[in-house]
């Protein structure tokens, strides 16, 4: 995760108290219990969550979850991501008006 977080600043803001990963937890997209865990350690019902994913084995993970899931389809995945449930948006700069920030 630290290098995926790294290079755009944002490992300091989630390391190491909000960081749920399938090495950490021992399961996989699409089992569901990565999000599960990551509602529950926030004592947040899966149904208030969000979940962006740009996979569509993600995106199956947040759906099995009960989570809304806003994909994120930059380059082909857009298909893949509708087929699961997913509201697609092709820019990150549209991210803060779909969870209703700005």
């Amino acid at each position: 995760m630290q290098i995926t977080l790294g290079p755009h600043g944002l490992w300091d803001r989630f390391h190491p108290n909000a960081m749920f990963s399938a090495h950490t937890l021992k399961v996989a997209k699409p089992d569901p219990e990565i999000f599960l865990a990551a509602a529950a350690h926030f004592d947040v019902q899966a149904r208030d969550c969000v979940v962006i994913e740009d996979s569509a084995t993600g995106a199956r993970g947040a759906a099995r979850a009960g989570m809304q899931c806003f994909g994120y389809a930059a380059n082909t995945q857009e298909t893949a991501l509708l087929a699961e449930g997913a509201e697609i948006f092709h820019h990150m700069k549209d991210l803060p008006r779909l969870l209703g920030l700005r």
